[in-house]
């Protein structure tokens, strides 16, 4: 049996072959927009968006001429960006309909942008709606230079029968983060945390699932939130950003962007920290984990998202992968302690 990577080391492999999928499409186009700011409090999201603002300020040499937030009207970035612009899309796991607001947003860049190149970063896919399929099908098909990035091989599956435009198999964003912003380590450890989603991406069996974890001694907990106060304040920023888009202000509310996404991001990093050993039902809670070298035991979402992204990318000798929660319990069991 072949002996798992380090964190360390898998985390650097994978950050790598995203840079390489992605350079080709990014090649001779210097300037570019980034939509689809990530508002919410799922620090995941914003993890994938600073990860992305790492790589594409490597990958460009510069920051993006326009940024860009769901609530903003698809037609804008048409204003600030000449069509020899690249548009990316935000990356993550919201390509469908199972947070449909997001979809229906991009399939509108799609519609108002026909001559730029716009490229799709990596992205899950999950549909339930056939009819959801065709309104994508559609808008794909219309567009002559759309590049979807998926991040599992089932996702690269569905969207190569189903979508007329080139696909690419891709890592998420997040591990573009991999030598940045780590917390310093903790010194008081709080044993066993069970970090489990709590919106209709959890699983049947979750409410079962986290009272036996708590019956293990695990504290449960979802991502944690910033203060009220805060959550204003970049309310402000975001209706500042929409009032004025565009130069040359783009380049500050791009920075701003990023440093809010970041606050979330080291929000994130110290809650894992903090744990000895993590359980989590979340992508990121598994990829922050694996950015700190954590001890950490994997279950799914409601359709698999987390073990195909495993499948494809490989896993660390501190990841553990449990089909439920009973054999996540299991693997804590097994799992020295300090």
């Amino acid at each position: 049996m072949t002996a798992l990577p380090d964190p360390q080391t898998l985390c650097r492999s994978i950050a790598a072959t995203l840079h390489a999928a992605l350079a080709p499409l990014a090649a001779g186009r210097p300037r570019y927009g980034l939509l689809d700011y990530p508002s919410h409090w799922n620090i995941g999201d914003s993890a994938i968006w600073a990860g992305e603002a790492v790589l594409l300020r490597r990958l460009h040499g510069r920051g993006p001429d326009h940024v860009s937030h769901v609530r903003y009207a698809p037609d804008r970035p048409g204003r600030h960006l000449p069509e020899d612009r690249l548009i990316y899309l935000h990356g993550g796991g919201n390509f469908g309909d199972v947070w449909p607001a997001y979809q229906t947003y991009r399939e509108a860049v799609l519609a108002h942008h026909p001559r730029h190149r716009i490229v799709q970063l990596p992205q899950s896919i999950h549909y339930r709606d056939p009819a959801a399929i065709e309104r994508s099908k559609r808008a794909i098909g219309a567009h002559r230079d759309f590049h979807l990035m998926v991040r599992d091989h089932e996702s690269h599956a569905f969207a190569t029968r189903h979508f007329d435009c080139p696909v690419i198999l891709a890592p998420d964003s997040a591990f573009c983060l991999v030598a940045d912003h780590r917390p310093a380590p903790a010194t008081t450890p709080r044993g066993v945390v069970a970090l489990l989603r709590d919106d209709h991406e959890q699983r049947p069996d979750a409410a079962a699932g986290r009272a036996a974890l708590l019956a293990a001694g695990a504290v449960a907990e979802d991502w944690n939130r910033h203060s009220a106060l805060r959550r204003k304040a970049e309310k402000l920023v975001l209706g500042g950003a929409m009032v004025a888009p565009g130069a040359p202000l783009a380049r500050l509310w791009a920075q701003m962007f990023d440093r809010m996404a970041m606050a979330r991001v080291t929000l994130g990093l110290t809650q894992i920290d903090r744990a000895e050993i993590v359980v989590t039902d979340r992508l990121h809670g598994h990829i922050l984990s694996s950015l700190l070298g954590k001890p950490h035991v994997v279950i799914d979402n409601f359709y698999g998202k987390t073990s195909r992204f495993i499948a494809a990318w490989g896993q660390d000798d501190r990841t553990h992968v449990a089909r439920d929660y009973a054999e996540a319990r299991a693997l804590l069991d097994q799992m020295p302690r300090g």
